[in-house]
């Protein structure tokens, strides 16, 4: 009998593990500096919560099932969904909550050189009430975090709000579930590539106002830059960041 892995998986081996290890300690000593408290979600969740977040297409990109109780449940595909659940099911925790986590997550990818159906992602949220303050000490974590590494990285800034705004007054859209769905197609680019992500929201969305929305969101410079380039989309003006990347792969 030959005994194999499934498709996607593979064995973490000693020198590999140790890197991971290295990494993670260097993450909770910057969680130390800045006060976050380290947790780790449950690897399970219910089918349900998955989708509140990545829509029902989900299940076709995550290992879903239905376990014995009946129930349609899933391993976690990042670390986000499981953070904001605890946080939201904790009513007794007094905000603002300095939380993060280093742990593994199952995705159901195409396996490629180098990228595998598990591997290891770190996450730091601060929940509050959306403060200037609160955006810019993630940025001043993630950017701590990559220099204990040794890595020089450029922190790339984006404004959700900005994106919708876009939506709704140049594009037209204002059914809120068509722009979730575009909000969800943005996720998918950079993993999947931009004409991959048209095929696939090709039933859903309009063609030629995903292909803008697309176009728009790849939009890159300085901020006096940016504002200039916006200008001329009729777009009102730059607001402060409302999101940003806070989360690797390892």
């Amino acid at each position: 009998m030959k005994f194999e892995l499934p498709r996607g998986m593979r064995d973490l081996e000693s020198e590999e593990l140790t890197r991971i290890s290295s990494i993670r300690e260097k993450f909770f000593e910057t969680m130390r500096l800045f006060n976050f408290k380290g947790v780790e979600p449950s690897p399970i969740e219910l089918l349900s919560t998955l989708e509140a977040k990545a829509g029902a297409s989900i299940s076709n990109e995550i290992y879903s099932f239905t376990d014995k109780g009946d129930r349609d449940i899933a391993l976690r595909f990042d670390l986000t969904v499981g953070l904001t659940r605890l946080v939201a099911s904790r009513r007794d925790l007094k905000m603002p909550v300095k939380i993060g986590a280093f742990a593994g997550v199952w995705r159901y990818d195409e396996p490629q050189a180098a990228r595998y159906r598990y591997f290891h992602q770190w996450d730091v949220e601060i929940y509050d009430s959306f403060s200037v303050e609160s955006d810019a000490e993630v940025i001043e974590f993630v950017s701590s975090f990559l220099k204990k590494l040794g890595l020089k990285a450029t922190i790339e800034v984006n404004d959700l709000k900005l994106i919708v705004e876009y939506i709704q007054s140049v594009l037209g859209v204002h059914d809120q579930q068509v722009i979730r769905e575009m909000l969800r197609a943005i996720d998918k680019v950079q993993k999947k590539g931009q004409s991959t992500v048209l095929d696939e929201y090709s039933s859903r969305i309009d063609s030629g106002l995903l292909r803008n929305l697309l176009n728009f969101v790849s939009t890159k410079g300085t901020l006096e830059n940016v504002r200039s380039i916006l200008g001329a989309t009729g777009v009102g003006r730059l607001g402060r960041p409302r999101r940003f990347d806070r989360f690797a792969q390892i």
